[in-house]
């Protein structure tokens, strides 16, 4: 079984990265922006739901 590994980042940079790889990908900004806002709502499509307790 694979190791998960975590990564602590603020959202603002987790978009900054996107972007800059999507720039690399479609060099049209909008069509970048809009790559960025698929792969973010795929993220958090995903993501599990916050604890409900606090432990």
């Amino acid at each position: 079984m694979a190791a998960i590994q975590t990564v602590e980042t603020t959202l603002g940079e987790l978009i900054e990265a996107l972007t800059e790889e999507a720039g690399q990908v479609v060099r049209d900004e909008r069509e970048a922006n809009m790559l960025v806002a698929y792969i973010l709502s795929d993220i958090f499509r995903k993501s599990e739901p916050i604890s409900q307790s606090w432990h």
